[in-house]
């Protein structure tokens, strides 16, 4: 019982960070998009290709943890039911 409530406290935290990249990622767009100095531009430009990664690793640790913690949850309900 302690264990499911760790790993959807994990999903949750999880979740939040995949949505503030997210965030980081349309804030960057506006910056590059609104930024004339070529340097500043290039430097925006390499945060934005590092922020994508951790936004597709964070999408991808999403969905990995989530799916353990629905199927713990067929599991016990299955186990209930027997």
């Amino acid at each position: 019982m302690a264990d499911d409530k760790l790993r959807e406290k994990l999903v949750d935290y999880v979740e939040d960070a995949h949505a503030m990249e997210q965030s980081v990622l349309r804030s960057l767009d506006s910056m590059i998009s609104t930024t004339d100095d070529p340097d500043i531009v290039e430097m925006l430009r390499h945060h934005k290709h590092e922020t994508e990664e951790h936004e597709r690793r964070l999408r991808e640790r999403r969905a990995s943890v989530a799916y353990r913690v629905q199927c713990n949850h067929r599991a016990i309900k299955h186990r209930v039911k027997a």
